[in-house]
C-alpha cells in the first residue's frame, strides 16, 4: 500500500514558478485561472475565478466565478474568432483594479476597464466602462447604485491611502472603523508605507 501511495504522490504535477504572475505577501488565490502578466497587491484575494492581464490593487476582495480581463473578440472582422483579427485589434489590454475593491459573485470585468479604488461591484454585473473611486455598481452593464461614502470622506481617503501600510492601518483603528475613526487615527500615528515588493507567484 505504502508503495502505491508513493508511487501516486510522485505522478503529481509539481508546482511551478510563474514569473509573468507577481504578488505581494499575503496573496490568496484558490483554484483561479490565471494568465500574466498580472501583479496581485497585498491581502489581495480572489476564489475560482480568472484573471487575465490584470493589476490588482491591495486588499481586493474578489468572489467566485468572476472573470477579471475578459478578452475582447473583433466584431468589425468577418469573423470574431482570433485566428483572423487584426494585427492592431488590443483582444486583452491591461485591466486595473485598485485597492480596497470588493467584487461579488459571478462579475465580468471586460479588459481595458479601470475599477477605483474603494469601489464594489455586485454579484453578476458585468462591468463595461470603468468605475469611479467608492463607487457602488451592480447590473448589466453596470450602472451606479450609490457611492459608498460622502464626497469629503472620499477625498480624504483617496488622498490618504491607507492600504499603503498594511495590517498596520487596520491594528491603527480597530475592526469596524467608520473612515472618519480610521482617518482620525491615521493622523495621530507616524506609519511608514510599506515598499511595493512583489515576488513571482508559485502555482499548485
Amino acid at each position: 500500500m505504502m508503495k502505491r501511495l508513493l508511487h501516486k504522490i510522485s505522478r503529481q504535477p509539481q508546482s511551478k514558478i510563474r514569473n509573468d504572475i507577481q504578488v505581494e505577501e499575503f496573496v490568496e488565490l484558490q483554484r483561479c485561472e490565471l494568465f500574466g502578466p498580472s501583479w496581485i497587491g497585498f491581502r489581495s484575494y480572489a476564489n475560482s475565478s480568472l484573471l487575465r492581464h490584470v493589476r490588482i490593487g491591495r486588499f481586493c476582495s474578489i468572489g467566485r466565478r468572476c472573470s477579471i480581463g475578459a478578452a475582447s473578440h473583433d466584431v468589425a472582422c468577418f469573423t470574431t474568432h482570433p485566428i483572423a483579427r487584426a494585427d492592431t485589434f488590443a483582444s486583452d489590454p491591461l485591466t486595473t483594479i485598485g485597492n480596497d475593491v470588493w467584487i461579488g459573485d459571478n462579475v465580468v470585468v471586460v479588459a481595458g476597464v479601470s475599477v477605483g479604488d474603494g469601489a464594489v461591484i455586485g454579484g453578476g454585473a458585468v462591468v463595461t466602462k470603468d468605475v469611479p473611486p467608492y463607487a457602488i455598481v451592480g447590473g448589466v452593464p453596470a450602472r451606479l447604485i450609490r457611492p459608498r461614502f460622502d464626497e469629503r470622506q472620499i477625498g480624504d481617503l483617496l488622498e490618504a491611502k491607507w492600504w499603503r501600510y498594511g495590517d498596520r492601518a487596520v491594528d491603527l483603528c480597530g475592526k469596524g472603523a467608520s473612515p472618519d475613526q480610521m482617518l482620525s487615527a491615521l493622523a495621530d500615528a507616524s506609519l511608514e508605507p510599506l515598499p511595493e515588493h512583489f515576488s513571482s507567484w508559485r502555482g499548485f
